[in-house]
């Protein structure tokens, strides 16, 4: 090969490294290494330039440049020189003869691609669930069946948990003395639901009252915690009421059922309760918010659950 031909093969070769350089340093950061991809870029722009402008002389030159370092790159028998970006899968492979071979991975790129796809998709995910959780209530979820309540034994049983650890800090023989349910259906969706754990303690003589709603979902202790001024508030529950009572949520259905319904204001509310001085029974009341009727039922569950074991108080 001339000089003149070998110093046209160098500038094609020193245009190929700076294309594949460019390509590099588009891809980082404008950091240190990216400022380095951008300085030989614009070396190889330069010695392909100049190959082109005088190929007998300058592009002469460039070629031996490379032939030489190709030859003492390592001491191996290999004459190749490669450049490899692992993020972007480009490599980029430059012979002992001047010719430059650029190979892209279409597993990286793919992967890459996959991956800008998954977190797009994620995003997506993201906001469809944020929009549907604040266009449903967590515990009640249907504004039509007001009495259709996101609550099983287990969320009470996790919620009495959080409410029971606290009431043993305050008071080492705090014992559970009230439940209740307490629903306003056609309020904001997070002012719906709350309830409330009652504990009374011997020791203390004191009535301590924990609450979890949709607006601050997370157990609170509500102070100051009262005295107990009779036999009433000083009796407590030997086992939770719930999983004596399996099925009080039926209960609420049928008593809710025995009114015409109520009226459709912020200020219309039920109740669900369990009182340890009352116990097997349970109540359920409900308070019309436009013409201020009331109405009580009581359900006793060791008749089962039938007409005749839910009577009007």
């Amino acid at each position: 090969m001339d000089k003149k031909t070998s110093g046209y093969v160098a500038g094609i070769g020193s245009f190929f490294g700076f294309a594949l350089l460019l390509t590099l340093a588009l891809n980082n950061e404008w950091n240190t290494s990216g400022q380095i991809l951008w300085g030989f870029a614009i070396i190889f722009a330069g010695l392909g330039v100049g190959c082109f402008w005088k190929p007998e002389s300058f592009g002469a030159s460039v070629s031996q440049f490379f032939e030489k370092f190709s030859e003492n790159k390592g001491g191996s028998d290999s004459h190749d020189i490669q450049v490899q970006n692992k993020s972007s899968g480009i490599q980029a492979k430059a012979d002992r003869g001047g010719q430059i071979n650029i190979n892209i991975s279409p597993e990286k790129t793919l992967e890459k691609k996959e991956t800008e796809l998954n977190n797009e998709e994620i995003s997506i995910v993201n906001r469809v669930v944020e929009e549907k959780e604040s266009k449903k209530s967590i515990l009640l979820s249907d504004g039509q069946n007001i009495t259709k309540l996101n609550i099983n034994d287990n969320l009470l049983d996790q919620i009495y948990g959080q409410a029971f650890n606290q009431a043993i800090q305050s008071c080492h023989d705090a014992k559970l003395s009230t439940f209740a349910v307490q629903v306003f259906p056609f309020r904001k969706l997070e002012e719906r639901v709350t309830i409330y754990y009652y504990f009374y303690s011997k020791s203390a003589n004191k009535i301590l009252k924990f609450r979890y709603s949709e607006q601050v979902p997370e157990v609170e202790h509500i102070v100051p915690d009262k005295f107990a001024k009779g036999d009433l508030d000083r009796s407590f529950f030997e086992n939770l009421p719930w999983k004596e009572a399996t099925q009080w949520a039926d209960f609420l259905v049928r008593a809710y059922n025995k009114i015409a319904m109520l009226s459709t204001v912020p200020q219309s509310s039920y109740h669900l309760s369990a009182y340890a001085f009352a116990k097997p029974n349970w109540r359920a009341s409900f308070e019309d918010g436009f013409n201020g009727n009331e109405r009580s039922f009581v359900w006793n569950p060791s008749k089962g659950l039938s007409e005749d074991s839910i009577n009007e108080n």
